[in-house]
């Protein structure tokens, strides 16, 4: 039994817990309202990846003499600081996570794990981006993680050695360790909930999926992302590798010369030619993200085929998942020429091809109608272009889960433009008066891109902000708190994603009758799922899903009236049918909207 040492019994002394591998000091700290919460940070959780192990899956940390020192964050994963220094930062060294919790006298707290975005390149779960005080406001047990970024957590060479994914490995080797450790901080290893936004929604939406998370879970949140987006995989990681060492100046060409070379090289070096490296490709612009792993006897694999795959076949965590984005996601002074950009990659059109440039024209038609792209059209190119990046594949998604499984989906949109919106304080703001990527996380977060909240602001503000980090995080409370109801209540059938607006700044939504038409993931459809995709007949075939149809993979069982009545705890009448039993008919055009009751 590891123990919980509270010195003085005060919240103002230094905590010390013991953990699996030793005892570990943090420090007091405060929510800007004042309240205290323990904080401990740095934490290792696996051995440095360093030397022999650089490129490879994580080794577990071993065990320490002494009470370690965990108040002060520990090292970012290497990579160009994307937004102020534009500078090499952080170090290879960098397999640290953070807790943060309200009590660590056997609270038996709900537990939220966040998996940061980025990219898969950029960023970390420190402080400046991701401060705790929000949600340990709510009782919430929290921890962030630094996983490897860039080509030192992504690089594959299609070999037993360096198969790919590290970075996503040291992920699941964080969620082990806290599966393990959480309940010495006071939190409930059988009430975890990972999330994450943008390639971190990407990333959790693979922990659902993967088999080396069975069990590490009990929900997940998906924010601004899935393992279905283009940019989640890489399509050619060899090749990708060996451009990479040629622009360093290798001049082999073996998958052993190269991991020879790349290993006597300084992440530094490694880091900043990343950097450089310009994609050949047009419509395959992420060098080193995730990857298919080939199967090897004797290694574990983050996921050996494609993520659709999983979806389309039900072989996900039957976990309870939310699922959302921005009203607008995306917006750029620059307008790309060829509209050839917005194809999905995995039509796999070559570029420039009579097909390309035939789906390339219906884009334009489709969004543009008779006006031409430029300045006058600005609104719909953000649509576009957010519609690409977000919003097709999140359709997709939710499309597929709703066929294949059970699992109870939650969909929100968020819609709400104040003074926590992150966009608007980001270098270069166009001054759009629509919530973007990553404005949500103002919301769940503290960080350096908001004011900072005097006292003053914060009696002002937060009544405002409580309230809303109270609804918006349906993100905390409605799968950590509010658990059952997630599982219990009957989410409703509706085409009106529930949406924090200004009008009305908390998730909700006002019990629409349920309808059969397909649901809007945007305020216009996603066009290309909709429209040009039917262009390809291979990719129609798939939207249309008719392996779920009937060739080898049985459609979730629908309940009957009784049995959805029973099944709901809020009062819900018999014939509002729940997400996760459509009538067999309706079965593709449903998705659950979960109301959220204050």
């Amino acid at each position: 039994m590891f123990s919980v040492i509270l010195r003085g019994g005060r919240m103002s002394e230094p905590p010390v817990v013991t953990v699996e591998q030793g005892q570990l000091q943090g420090r007091v700290a405060n929510t800007p309202s004042g309240k205290g919460y323990y904080s401990f940070q740095g934490i290792p959780y696996a051995k440095p990846p360093l030397g022999s192990l650089r490129f490879k899956a994580p080794q577990p940390i071993e065990p320490w003499d002494g009470v370690r020192d965990a108040t002060s964050e520990g090292n970012v994963s290497a990579q160009i600081d994307p937004i102020f220094a534009k500078q090499y930062v952080g170090d290879e060294n960098c397999l640290f996570l953070n807790v943060y919790t309200p009590s660590i006298d056997g609270a038996f707290l709900p537990v939220m794990v966040y998996i940061h975005g980025g990219a898969f390149k950029y960023g970390s779960g420190n402080t400046d981006m991701y401060g705790p005080d929000y949600l340990v406001e709510k009782d919430v047990v929290v921890v962030t993680i630094n996983y490897r970024l860039g080509v030192l957590g992504f690089l594959s060479l299609d070999t037993p050695e360096v198969p790919g994914n590290a970075g996503m490995k040291d992920v699941m080797l964080a969620l082990r360790w806290v599966k393990e450790n959480i309940q010495n901080f006071g939190g409930n290893s059988g009430n975890l909930t990972v999330f994450g936004e943008s390639a971190g929604g990407s990333a959790s939406s693979l922990v659902t999926a993967s088999p080396m998370s069975k069990d590490l879970i009990n929900r997940a949140i998906i924010q601004s992302g899935t393992a279905l987006f283009d940019w989640s995989f890489q399509k050619k990681p060899v090749e990708n590798a060996r451009n990479l060492a040629k622009s360093l100046g290798c001049e082999g060409e073996s998958v052993e010369e190269i991991l020879d070379f790349l290993s006597a090289t300084s992440a530094k070096e490694i880091v900043e030619a990343h950097e450089r490296m310009e994609s050949l490709d047009d419509l395959n612009p992420n060098a080193f993200v995730l990857v298919v792993e080939k199967e090897f006897l004797g290694v574990d694999a983050v996921i050996n085929e494609p993520f659709i795959n999983l979806l389309t076949s039900g072989r996900v965590a039957h976990v309870p998942i939310m699922i959302g984005s921005t009203t607008l996601e995306y917006a750029s002074e620059k307008q790309p020429d060829d509209l050839q950009f917005f194809i999905p990659q995995d039509l796999n059109i070559e570029k420039n091809s009579d097909e390309a440039l035939a789906i390339a024209e219906k884009i334009k038609e489709l969004y543009f109608k008779e006006s031409q792209p430029g300045v006058e059209s600005s609104h719909v190119f953000h649509q576009l272009i957010s519609d690409k990046f977000i919003n097709i594949d999140t359709h997709r998604y939710v499309q597929y889960l709703v066929q294949s499984t059970n699992v109870p989906i939650y969909f929100y949109k968020f819609d709400y433009v104040g003074e926590l919106n992150i966009s608007s304080k980001a270098p270069r703001s166009l001054g759009l008066k629509h919530p973007m990527h990553l404005d949500d996380l103002g919301y769940l977060f503290k960080n350096d891109f908001q004011v900072i909240i005097t006292t003053d602001i914060y009696e002002k503000v937060p009544e405002n902000m409580t309230k809303i980090t109270d609804k918006e995080t349906g993100v905390s409370e409605c799968v950590t708190d509010d658990a059952p109801k997630i599982v219990d209540d009957a989410p409703l059938i509706t085409n009106d994603a529930p949406k924090i607006t200004d009008n009305a700044p908390e998730i909700t939504n006002d019990a629409p009758k349920p309808t059969n038409a397909a649901p809007e993931i945007t305020d216009a459809a996603p066009k290309i799922t909709n429209d040009v995709q039917k262009l390809v007949s291979n990719y129609q075939k798939e939207i249309e899903m008719p392996h779920v149809n009937g060739n080898g993979i049985d459609k979730p069982k629908p309940r009957t009236s009784n049995e959805i009545k029973m099944a709901s705890s809020n009062g819900a009448p018999a014939d509002v049918i729940r997400a996760n039993d459509p009538p067999e008919d309706d079965l593709p055009k449903n998705i659950g909207v979960n109301k959220f009751d204050t």
